[in-house]
């Protein structure tokens, strides 16, 4: 059985909640990612959980052998039946139930809200997305110093875009807005840059060689980082578990089945509504696989309604991501 989480509640905050937008778009963030981050442990529960069991998978016992290629020597495995065998079955069960306990104390602390995953960079790609910008070993360096508050810089190092195509190395020039020039020197790299900043929009200006350019550009973003980390805590509510059903006394009747939904659309919408909310989230995130999981699994259990069209709306937009 896999070990169960308690989902932090995905009502939409309101004006009323006490934060800002930049905080708002903070706290979902926080959110988006723990959920796919719990997403992910569970998948691994899972297969700690075959592993922990009396007889390893297959899969399991062929990727211990360790023979991965032609170039390495495949380690010998001991014969089924053997002391070693048994010893090393032994083995490998103690490892993942010590790994399983981990993992379940990680989802639970997830829930409690006692760890906040890190969020990471900002979608540099996706207007009104937040992050850090980093820079501790001269990744980002100033191209231009345009005013007393305004410069550009150009980013080097490794960009994920949450696709099929991978983590690659790029270089990319963005107009950094709102943090003071005057420490800064033009061509300077810049070393100890941690800022959390918000992709607001786009700029267009005329390079040196009097050719138009279009960047990405990045203000800081107005959060109060204590106030939002409270307001995450507030939502980590655990789902309360539903009562196990008592046996019926021998002879008593088996009750009447539930009259079927008055409104399928109202039902539709109360089953899969923060569902469907999570899951615009998670794409803002860049965090596609776990999105469309949620997003089919909607088309799938509520056919023919408003949300159903509405997830399946969505997918089609991810078909090219």
């Amino acid at each position: 059985m896999f070990a169960l989480i308690a989902l932090i509640s995905l009502s939409a905050a309101t004006a009323d909640d006490g934060l800002n937008d930049d905080e708002r778009e903070y706290l979902a963030r926080i959110i988006a990612v723990r959920d796919a981050t719990a997403d992910q442990v569970r998948q691994h529960i899972a297969w700690l959980e075959s592993q922990a069991g009396k007889h390893p998978p297959k899969q399991a016992r062929r990727l211990s052998a360790g023979n991965s290629g032609p170039s390495r020597v495949p380690t010998q495995e001991p014969k089924p039946g053997t002391k070693a065998y048994r010893e090393k079955q032994a083995a490998e069960r103690d490892q993942a139930k010590s790994e399983l306990k981990d993992c379940r104390s990680q989802l639970e602390r997830l829930k409690t809200g006692v760890d906040v995953p890190d969020i990471g960079g900002v979608g540099f790609e996706q207007s009104g997305s937040i992050g850090y910008l980093k820079s501790f070993a001269g990744e980002m360096e100033v191209i231009q110093k345009i005013g007393p508050a305004d410069m550009l810089v150009m980013l080097s190092g490794l960009f994920g875009r949450g696709d099929s195509s991978g983590v690659q190395h790029e270089s990319h020039i963005y107009w950094i807005q709102g943090f003071p020039t005057a420490k800064y020197a033009e061509h300077e790299k810049l070393s100890g840059f941690n800022e959390l900043v918000i992709n607001a929009g786009t700029k267009t200006y005329t390079t040196v060689l009097q050719r138009q350019s279009t960047v990405y550009v990045l203000r800081p973003a107005n959060v109060d980082r204590n106030k939002v980390l409270a307001a995450y805590r507030e939502r980590c509510k655990p789902i309360e578990a539903k009562p196990q059903a008592q046996a019926r006394p021998e002879g008593e009747a088996k009750p009447a089945a539930p009259l079927p939904p008055a409104d399928p659309e109202a039902d539709a919408q109360k089953r899969f509504g923060a569902l469907l909310s999570n899951s615009r989230k998670l794409i803002k995130a860049g965090v596609y696989d776990a999105a469309r999981k949620n997003l089919a699994r909607i088309v799938k259990e509520a056919p023919g309604t408003a949300i159903a069209a509405e997830a399946q709306k969505e997918l089609d937009q991810l078909a090219n991501r």
